[in-house]
Formats: C-alpha cells, sequence, structure tokens
C-alpha cells in the first residue's frame, strides 16, 4: 500500500514540473554564453523549500510517502540537473556551469532550511 501514495505521490509531482517547465521555457536568463536552465533551478531550489517546510511538520507515514517521498521525489530532478551541467561543460561555458552549480546547491540548502524554518 505505501508504493501506491509514494507512486500517486511521484505522478503528481512529474506532473507538476512538466507545467513548471513548460511555463519556464519562455524565460531566457544568459549569465555566460548559454542560457541558464532556470526551470531546473526553480524546481529543485521550489523542491528543497518544500521538503524543508514537510521535514518540519509531524506527518503520519502516508502524508510523508505522499508528499515528501512522493511529489517532492517526483517534482525534483536531480538526473536534469546533472545533464545540464555536462551540457554547459561540452560547450565551454565555464561561468554558466559555475552559476548554476553554485546557485543550486547553495540555494538549495538555504531554501530548506527556509522551508523548515517555516514548518
Amino acid at each position: 500500500m505505501n508504493e501506491l501514495f509514494v507512486g500517486l505521490g511521484a505522478a503528481i509531482g512529474a506532473l507538476l514540473r512538466y507545467v513548471l517547465s513548460i511555463y519556464c521555457a519562455r524565460i531566457e536568463i544568459r549569465i555566460g554564453r548559454e542560457k541558464f536552465p532556470i526551470a531546473t533551478f526553480l524546481i529543485n531550489i521550489i523542491g528543497s523549500l518544500v521538503l524543508g517546510y514537510l521535514s518540519a511538520k509531524n506527518m503520519n507515514n502516508v502524508q510523508h510517502l505522499l508528499l515528501a517521498v512522493g511529489v517532492c521525489g517526483g517534482f525534483t530532478t536531480f538526473s536534469t540537473f546533472n545533464h545540464e551541467l555536462l551540457a554547459l561543460l561540452k560547450k565551454q561555458d565555464m561561468i554558466t556551469f559555475f552559476a548554476y552549480i553554485i546557485t543550486t546547491y547553495v540555494g538549495g540548502l538555504i531554501f530548506v532550511a527556509l522551508g523548515f524554518y517555516l514548518g
């Protein structure tokens, strides 16, 4: 039964990620030569905030599986983040590469702490 909650949450998270990605495709931010991957950045920062918030709440096991594991796991995208980093390395855009990696990791830590504080 636990798998059902995780799967349902992951489907919701993936749908939210897809919708945000479509919306963010219209936004173009350049730091170096290449377009900054704003969609994946925002997805991971928002996911960090929500996961931090949920971590501070006294959730039962079903809520934890559905929201923290399922929705947040389906919403955030570490593999896409690394794929985009590799693409920036291949294009030798080191400015965007380092801006993306630093803002994502530092921002993620800040936002998970903020979410926890708000929770």
